[in-house]
């Protein structure tokens, strides 16, 4: 049992061919966000978006679009609306090819996380994932987001958990140099693909915070209480805070209302006053909202694979656990408990 947990299953052959079967599986993936992805017209949350193309082509300036957040899509999609024009298909092309190589990214985490069986399985459940094929054929912000989101924390773990240089000051820390640079980039990108990209401050400040506690338990002498994760930890957790807390709300809002318009600022931060009003039987609304979407998208699947396979890869390997429970389970609750927007009618129905 303990060689279990430690390695997983044994299935050589799949170790030994783990190549080619992701190349099939990338193949597939490929094939069912791209299939027919120009047939159906552009519907109405996608208009915005074209629109936004149209107007930069015409020579408009960024502050005049009407739309302003996740428009790293709508920049990363002009050059194929110059290049092949404008119709549905180049519309949705990039997305479409952001949601197949979010298929790749989740592989190549599973794999420096466990190992090849571990990342095959996990690239399979998001290749047949109903809702990220939807969301990677319609020409919006969210496969990207999922692609930078992905990416983020796949270098997150490369800097500061899978150093190979144990000499010099940063070897000292564990910590990848090669990645400091690189990760302030892919910061940066992710927080420009969509709005929902606020999450990744709270899964960064989570992770730093529960890594630190952990240490306190495993580590002797100074560097028990002093490290790598608390000295990031306390800034990153005021940061989290000012976007919680109504008086450091403020702080944040100039920054923020650069991607985003005050309206939309105003509706997604947390309004405690309107949180406190819910009635109780109305509170868990939003948690099991999302919850029936898991549960539609997975089928039994989520109870018989995701959930068991989450908790054995938290058995081998306790930093890949708290990664999981800081950049999804935290932004779950967040979105379910506290964020406004999704109080409204159209994310309760």
């Amino acid at each position: 049992m303990k060689d279990f947990f430690r390695k997983g299953f044994e299935f050589k052959w799949l170790d030994k061919n783990s190549k080619i079967i992701l190349a099939l599986i990338l193949f597939i993936a490929f094939f069912l966000r791209v299939y027919r992805i120009g047939y159906f017209s552009l519907w109405i949350d996608e208009f915005p978006y074209a629109f936004s193309i149209r107007d930069l082509l015409s020579g408009k300036s960024i502050s005049a679009l009407s739309d302003k957040f996740g428009l790293l899509i709508v920049f990363i999609t002009l050059p194929f609306v110059k290049i092949f024009g404008e119709s549905e298909f180049w519309l949705r092309f990039p997305t479409m090819l952001f949601g197949t190589a979010s298929v790749y990214l989740t592989y190549r985490l599973a794999r420096k996380t466990l190992d090849k069986k571990t990342a095959i399985i996990s690239a399979l459940q998001v290749t047949f994932s109903l809702f990220c094929i939807f969301y990677s054929r319609i020409f919006r912000y969210y496969s990207s987001l999922q692609f930078f989101y992905l990416l983020l924390i796949i270098v997150l773990y490369e800097l500061f958990e899978n150093s190979s240089n144990k000499v010099g000051f940063w070897g000292k820390y564990n910590i990848d140099k090669k990645f400091i640079y690189i990760f302030p980039v892919i910061f940066l990108i992710t927080m420009l693909s969509g709005p929902q990209s606020v999450f990744a401050i709270f899964g960064l400040s989570s992770y730093f915070f529960i890594m630190a506690l952990v240490n306190i338990f495993i580590n002797t002498g100074k560097a028990r209480y002093l490290n790598k994760y608390s000295v990031i930890a306390v800034p990153l957790t005021l940061v989290s805070l000012s976007f919680l807390l109504p008086p450091f709300q403020n702080l944040v809002k100039p920054i923020i209302t650069v991607f985003i318009s005050d309206d939309y600022f105003n509706k997604v931060m947390p309004d405690w006053e309107y949180i406190k009003t819910i009635e109780p039987e109305k509170f868990w609304v939003a948690w099991k909202t999302y919850l029936d979407v898991l549960k539609f998208d997975y089928k039994t699947a989520l109870f018989f694979i995701t959930i068991p396979g989450i908790i054995i890869a938290t058995i081998r390997n306790y930093k890949l656990g708290i990664l999981i429970f800081s950049f999804f389970m935290v932004p779950f609750i967040l979105m379910s408990f506290v964020f406004r927007a999704l109080y409204l009618p159209w994310y309760a129905t």
